[in-house]
């Protein structure tokens, strides 16, 4: 081969080399950076990660703790307690805090039973108790002052219960109501998932004009005292293209064997009728809401916002602002063993706004969690709940504080799983009335007659403890500053009879 002949393969292969080192170049910056995406692929991809922060992650040291009391019996022990503020020094606020609530229950799961005595004492007193207690599926409960044997109800024909005490309307009303592990409520497989984002979230595609995408580009954001430099990804949509999409999605979900058997198996754990535990009714009630959302009547200022803000390919807060008149702001953050949650709601036409905060953090024998309800720049509620303990301690020690307008309400629990628990009240025909067996005659008059009794001894209470109604604060507070106005009347009296008498004396002396 010539020497030209070589040159020119060379030159050839130096030319592919370059083609291909583009090319996988321009692949890895597609694939690893936003260049050269659609505005529509950017924004469902950042709101894909502001879902993940959102996601419900299941607690395993709680999820392990009800796991056992479905297995082992256990005893709980309690105690509710009340403290009033510095600025709370009123009557009711002071009997409040010289009363508390204590607790002792014993629970077996497996036999399905169980036994709870709740007293409330007053100064060391007790003033009232009630006591509850679950076998053989009645669930019922007893007050010595009011009724001398349990009063239950049985956990099966509740719809027939209901019509029996004038319920008309009980189509919502389970037959059974079932117990519910959230844990297991909330669960979703990573398969399930995966089948609802790629169903749901080619719906929207498929839905939605691309025109409604656009990207803002070198906006300040401040989040928790610090700056970013963030571009805005932005889905616009009026009144009537969000009506469209609604029905568009209700449409796949009809179309959706594997949601709608998901959705029936949830709420058959709820204990729902088969309106909804039932595909083909579920699919029904679908149907229903597509009408009702075919019907609505859309108007020009009605329609939806969403802006997510990113930076160096972090999401770091999500606007959506609702009819052009309310503002949500959200922002979250999942890690393994901690979540933090933020939400902010803002009205556009008012000075109204809310933040709602979350933190969590959990190990293996460890949750604490804070919520944090902020209404105008003023903490007005604040849920502290702190879990020690774990199913290998077999004890579970809980402290829940809440503190509402700076008044604190504290309850403190424990748990003691045991091998075996005795003290637990046989509920039978012979200690208690089952209100399922009455019939409407029999069960109106019974109630009216308990519901009397409960109202006496309530008032009896509340004088043995000197309780006051709001209405005797009222007028007890206007009785003490018409006092206080006349006394201030008669000293001001006093004090312009005296300086007359002084002005007087001075007159006659200069006379």
């Amino acid at each position: 081969m010539n020497r030209g002949g070589k040159k020119g393969i060379i030159i050839t292969i130096i030319i592919i080399l370059c083609i291909l080192l583009l090319a996988v170049g321009g692949f890895l910056v597609y694939a690893t950076t936003d260049l050269f995406h659609s505005n529509q692929t950017l924004f469902f991809k950042y709101i894909g990660q502001v879902l993940e922060n959102f996601e419900y992650v299941e607690n395993t040291q709680m999820a392990e703790i009800e796991n056992l009391k479905e297995s082992m019996p256990y005893q709980v022990t309690g105690k509710l307690t009340y403290e009033p503020s510095e600025e709370n020094t009123d009557n009711n606020s002071r009997i409040l805090s010289n009363m508390e609530l204590n607790i002792t229950s014993n629970v077996s799961k497996p036999e399905e039973k169980a036994y709870t005595n709740a007293t409330l004492r007053h100064e060391n007193t007790d003033l009232f108790t009630l006591e509850y207690a679950h076998s053989n599926n009645i669930y019922a409960l007893k007050s010595n002052e009011i009724v001398t044997a349990f009063l239950g109800v049985e956990n099966d024909n509740l719809k027939v219960l209901m019509q029996k005490l004038g319920v008309t309307d009980n189509s919502i009303i389970p037959n059974t109501i079932e117990g519910v592990n959230i844990n297991k409520l909330l669960s979703i497989t990573e398969e399930e998932k995966q089948h609802i984002k790629d169903t749901y979230i080619t719906a929207l595609i498929q839905n939605i004009n691309s025109d409604s995408f656009s990207k803002d580009a070198n906006l300040t954001i401040s989040k928790e005292g610090t700056i970013y430099n963030t571009t805005a990804y932005r889905l616009t949509l009026s009144a009537e293209e969000l009506k469209t999409i609604k029905i568009a999605l209700l449409q796949t979900l009809q179309q959706d064997s594997i949601t709608l058997n998901l959705i029936a198996t949830k709420a058959k754990a709820l204990g729902l009728d088969e309106n909804y535990t039932q595909v083909n009714n579920l699919n029904g009630q679908i149907q229903k809401q597509i009408n009702q959302v075919s019907e609505q009547n859309s108007l020009s200022n009605e329609g939806v916002s969403i802006a997510v803000y990113v930076d160096n390919g972090k999401v770091i807060t999500t606007e959506m602002i609702v009819d052009n008149e309310v503002k949500y702001t959200i922002y979250g953050d999942t890690q393994e063993n901690s979540t933090k949650r933020h939400i902010y709601i803002e009205n556009l036409s008012t000075d109204m706004k809310i933040i709602y905060e979350q933190t969590e953090t959990t190990n293996s024998n460890s949750t604490i969690n804070n919520i944090t309800l902020n209404f105008n720049d003023y903490i007005i509620a604040e849920l502290n709940i702190e879990n020690i303990g774990s199913a290998q301690e077999q004890q579970l020690q809980t402290n829940i504080e809440l503190i509402l307008n700076e008044s604190t309400i504290r309850y403190e629990q424990e748990i003691t799983f045991q091998d075996e628990i005795d003290n637990i009240v046989e509920l039978t025909n012979k200690n208690c009335a089952v209100l399922n067996n009455y019939t409407t005659e029999q069960l109106l008059p019974l109630l009216e007659s308990i519901g009397e009794r409960i109202a006496t001894v309530f008032e009896e209470k509340k004088q043995a403890i000197g309780w006051r109604d709001d209405i005797q604060d009222i007028l007890e507070n206007v009785q003490q500053e018409a006092q206080e106005y006349e006394q201030e009347r008669q000293n001001e009296q006093e004090a312009l009879n005296s300086m007359l008498n002084q002005v007087g004396g001075m007159m006659n002396g200069q006379v």
